[in-house]
């Protein structure tokens, strides 16, 4: 169970609102014309963080029946992709997701590891 708070709209409208304030050089018309369009969109709370030794974030974005979803970052801070791993629970070991998957017919467990590969071959 996640005991992170979601980020409210009207927080958000606040921290616009300062932001606009605070930069009144700025002309924000087309900023809010462009924002006006779009659905209000927020990140689900993140259940879990996790940085390895060389400085990437891993990000559990969502857990569902057999899946987990995993944002990645670099150590920047950029984006780097989204991984979808076959198991609901996962632990990182280096480059390498470990999880046990149970099969929905005979529950039977079995160990499973996927290695990410960065240099985006996948080799």
């Amino acid at each position: 169970m996640s005991t992170s708070l979601p980020f409210e709209s009207e927080e958000l409208k606040e921290w616009i609102d300062e932001i606009v304030t605070r930069n009144p050089q700025f002309d924000w018309s087309a900023w809010k014309r462009a924002v006006a369009v779009l659905p209000q969109r927020f990140h689900d709370p993140i259940d879990v963080l996790r940085v390895d030794t060389a400085g990437y974030l891993r990000t559990m974005d969502r857990r569902g029946d057999g899946t987990s979803e995993w944002s990645v970052y670099d150590p920047a801070g950029r984006w780097l992709g989204t991984l979808n791993i076959r198991m609901p629970k996962v632990t990182w070991i280096g480059d390498l997701a470990v999880g046990v998957r149970t099969d929905p017919v005979t529950g039977a467990e079995t160990v499973e590891g996927y290695r990410l590969h960065r240099n985006g071959g996948g080799r």
